[in-house]
């Protein structure tokens, strides 16, 4: 088929790494009686479920105004410049301005979206100022309209060049993502899109809009597992956002369905373990620390088996138990510093404070790993005290709070409670909240509080 040039559509950009498919022949005529739903007027925004936590993480902002006879609804969106600092990330809003018009086909709604202008900064963008003699292309997707929540989903264009005849479509290179543009006649392109309306691959690529001022990333969590209760990426998403909101129990609730959709996958039950460890349900944990290591192919592939056992018995306060499992964890040759720290704590812990010096002693001596890790070590003997120079940025911020957890341990070990608490703290204050050294600290104050 002849190549075309066509005049993309930008409401790409939002789907980063993706294309949407875009159609060459207009799927309305003027005559058409469009459809109307005053429900997706005024202003929305689109969350980044990936990002959010206790706060929504929100990358789109959009403006639909009031429907026109010709045009239809003026669309703006607002693609917001997430990471200012960041040297690969847009250091302004993009906004971009389309016609949106709704079309139903067979019952079901679709749209399709012309791009108008796009202005980056003080930079503005027409199709007038674009190569002339440019075809103009549109998107097109379904939509569901819910009061105060909208879910969009683009035709993808990696599903038209695989299910699509050759003859019906050209492949266009539109940034990172090759488009697929459709060249049938309406009435075939109408057809095809009533045809695949409920194949969710066809219609791949998602946003949500929630209303401005309204929690949205756990109702698109929500949302997706209502359509798609069994899916595992839609579980799987939906139990880390609840993680990261401190929602254990609907975590925990998501993770065992996870298990009883996929109960030989390994990483199903380890972060079961995981979010279990954090609630502090520390032998049903373990369970699934042991059902992750015995799903686990091939069987001599590493596994963080023993470390989780050893942190799960050390917060429990099952010393004994804990210095086991630290010991086979370095016995299997991968040192870490952390592993050796809590090993030499239980010890002292368990009366064996002889052994615990010269286990830390010999563990030092021989350590090989990185220098995070010997600083570590060494400022646990108060060997040193001034962390290298250059380290103080975001990058090393796990450096420091291991740093501040085990400086907690030292002071406390030697019956500093004032210090060690303020040790604490500062973990507290800088950990993520799904950090085990943030429990670990919380379970260190309560101990220091019982006695």
């Amino acid at each position: 088929m002849r190549p075309l040039k066509l005049l993309l559509p930008l409401l790409g950009t939002a789907l980063i790494g993706c294309a949407p498919a875009v159609v060459v022949r207009p799927l309305y005529d003027s005559s058409e009686k469009f459809t109307v739903d005053k429900r997706i007027e005024g202003e929305w925004i689109t969350p980044d479920v990936d990002r959010s936590g206790v706060e929504d993480r929100v990358f789109l902002r959009w403006s639909v105004g009031n429907y026109a006879e010709i045009g239809g609804y003026p669309v703006t969106m607002r693609s917001l410049a997430a990471d200012k600092d960041s040297s690969d990330s847009p250091k302004e809003d993009t906004l971009a301005d389309y016609h949106v018009r709704l079309l139903t086909i067979d019952g079901k709604l679709f749209f399709v979206a012309d791009f108008e202008e796009q202005q980056i900064g003080s930079l503005r963008i027409w199709p007038s100022d674009l190569t002339p003699g440019l075809i103009p292309a549109q998107v097109v997707g379904r939509l569901w309209v819910q009061q105060d929540f909208l879910r969009v989903a683009f035709l993808d264009s990696e599903w038209v060049r695989k299910n699509v005849p050759e003859t019906e479509w050209v492949d266009l290179h539109n940034g990172d993502a090759p488009t697929a543009a459709l060249t049938s006649p309406p009435a075939e392109v109408r057809a095809l899109l009533s045809q695949v309306a409920e194949n969710r691959e066809a219609f791949g690529l998602v946003l949500h809009f929630c209303r401005v001022g309204n929690p949205c990333a756990a109702q698109v969590a929500e949302d997706e597992l209502s359509r798609f209760p069994d899916d595992p990426q839609s579980v799987k998403a939906a139990a880390e956002l609840y993680e990261r909101k401190g929602d254990f129990y609907r975590a925990i609730s998501l993770r065992r369905h996870w298990v009883e959709i996929d109960p030989k996958n390994w990483e199903a039950h380890q972060e079961l373990g995981n979010v279990l460890l954090l609630h502090r349900e520390f032998e049903a944990a373990r369970q699934e620390f042991l059902a992750s290591q015995q799903s686990l192919e091939p069987k001599n592939a590493y596994s963080p088996y023993s470390y989780d056992l050893a942190y799960s018995y050390y917060l429990e306060g099952n010393y004994a138990e804990a210095a086991k499992a630290a010991e086979q964890y370095l016995s299997q040759e991968f040192p870490d510093s952390t592993m050796i720290l809590l090993r030499h704590v239980a010890l002292v812990r368990l009366g064996r404070a002889s052994e615990a010096r010269a286990f830390l002693e010999k563990s030092i001596a021989t350590f090989k790993g990185s220098w995070e890790g010997h600083f570590l070590l060494l400022e646990f003997q108060s060997r040193l005290t001034i962390a290298p120079s250059g380290v103080s940025s975001p990058e090393y911020a796990d450096f420091y709070t291991n740093r501040a957890f085990f400086r907690g341990m030292r002071l406390a070990l030697n019956g500093d409670r004032a210090n060690a608490t303020a040790a604490f703290h500062e973990v507290l204050a800088s950990a993520h909240r799904l950090s085990l050294l943030r429990l670990a600290s919380q379970i260190e104050l309560e101990r220091l509080q019982a006695h």
